[in-house]
């Protein structure tokens, strides 16, 4: 059994390396694309305990050729060091993962099953275990990283500073990056708080360019968060299912 392949994952914070801007800023020296993304991420890594809600809207290739427009959302909570807790649902699938700081859960809500996996001691130690031996990856793993610069530092060979443009009302810097085979558009509030709020990425290696846009709301980066949180809830009657390790573990 295995998470399905939530595209944005490893791709929703990977906004790094200082490169060189390209074109003239709108009216003024545009803001150095790096200091951005090292304040956005900075800020991200310094709380301790966090939730957010996501909107998604994303691309799926019918057999058939046609590209379909479905939607979902998820809601995260966090508490640094060793704990999560990530909902998730959209117009294909519905999951629930739990972190305790010893296991981690996976509950299918739709096809009723759930898997238990050993975990490490601290979330970033554990998102590392089960990707490379499971090749799981969690939603937005990367807002769960306590370092999400650096884990992505290597990937962006072009970097843009687009301009500050509006995202539901608050003025936000917009910026470009791309590894060759991934774009990705983020907007990061303009104001006292860096925080992202929209990413778009667009998947140029695959049939159609795909892509998945989310809209990031409800930041709360003191939030209080009992223990109970990351206890998983297992409705009655859910099967036990195993994960299986990839290929040649």
């Amino acid at each position: 059994m295995s998470l399905p392949q939530i595209r944005y994952a490893a791709a929703c914070l990977a906004l790094s390396v200082a490169l060189p801007l390209h074109g003239p800023a709108p009216a003024q020296q545009a803001p150095v694309v790096d200091d951005l993304v090292r304040s956005m991420t900075a800020t991200l890594a310094d709380a301790t305990s966090i939730t957010l809600h996501v909107e998604k809207m994303f691309d799926e290739l019918l057999v058939t050729g046609e590209k379909i427009n479905y939607a979902g959302a998820i809601d995260i909570a966090l508490r640094r060091p060793d704990r999560f807790h990530v909902s998730y649902g959209d117009d294909l699938s519905a999951k629930e993962v739990w972190y305790d700081g010893s296991a981690l859960v996976l509950l299918d809500l739709r096809a009723n099953v759930h898997g238990n996996l050993p975990a490490a001691a601290t979330i970033d130690a554990t998102l590392d275990a089960v990707a490379e031996r499971y090749g799981l990856r969690m939603p937005l793993a990367s807002l769960l990283s306590s370092d999400a610069y650096a884990a992505f530092a290597d990937q962006v060979v072009e970097s843009l500073y687009i301009g500050l443009h509006d995202v539901d009302g608050t003025p936000a810097h917009h910026l470009y990056f791309t590894d060759g085979a991934t774009q990705w558009q983020v907007w990061i509030d303009a104001g006292e708080v860096p925080l992202p709020l929209k990413l778009v990425v667009t998947y140029l290696d695959e049939p159609g360019e795909p892509q998945s846009i989310f809209l990031f709301t409800d930041w709360d980066l003191a939030a209080d968060l009992p223990d109970d949180l990351f206890t998983p809830q297992i409705p009655e009657g859910a099967a036990l299912a195993a994960f299986l390790p990839r290929q040649g573990e």
